[in-house]
């Protein structure tokens, strides 16, 4: 019966902590999408840079033609946004979905414009040095 008690503890302790851990990581990841957002508007490289993994890609589907699909490095991503080519709008964020597992997680996200609205499923993973950060961009976009 002690064991009973001793093991139903442990796991209420673990799920409250899981909790806390989680509910942390999404406020965490909150933030980040919420300055990315920022970022982007104000093509600010700056700001933008650090939010971004090293190995980040945007996933361009039926980009530039329908028939075709673009993959952007982080590196090109940064130079189209300081060259004026993307970004520069005012856009409202809304986190619909966000799933969390352990150092990994996904949202899907909606970035909406006066002229658009980008539908963007984002992969976040949690680097060493414990910051979340961007890895993957794949946004759906469609003119308003």
């Amino acid at each position: 019966m002690k064991s009973l008690k001793l093991t139903i503890m442990l796991t209420l302790v673990s799920a409250t902590l899981f909790g806390q851990n989680t509910n942390k990581a999404k406020e965490e990841i909150s933030t980040l999408v919420t300055n990315f957002s920022s970022a982007v508007e104000n093509r600010d490289t700056l700001l933008l840079d650090p939010l971004l993994n090293e190995n980040f890609r945007v996933v361009a589907l039926r980009f530039p033609t329908p028939d075709k699909t673009t993959v952007l490095s982080k590196e090109k991503y940064i130079f189209l946004l300081s060259a004026g080519k993307i970004g520069g709008e005012k856009r409202s964020v809304e986190i619909i979905n966000l799933d969390i597992s352990e150092y990994v997680a996904t949202a899907k996200v909606v970035f909406e414009s006066d002229k658009m609205i980008f539908t963007t499923y984002q992969t976040y993973i949690l680097n060493s040095e414990g910051k979340w950060q961007i890895i993957s961009d794949i946004p759906v976009t469609k003119n308003k």
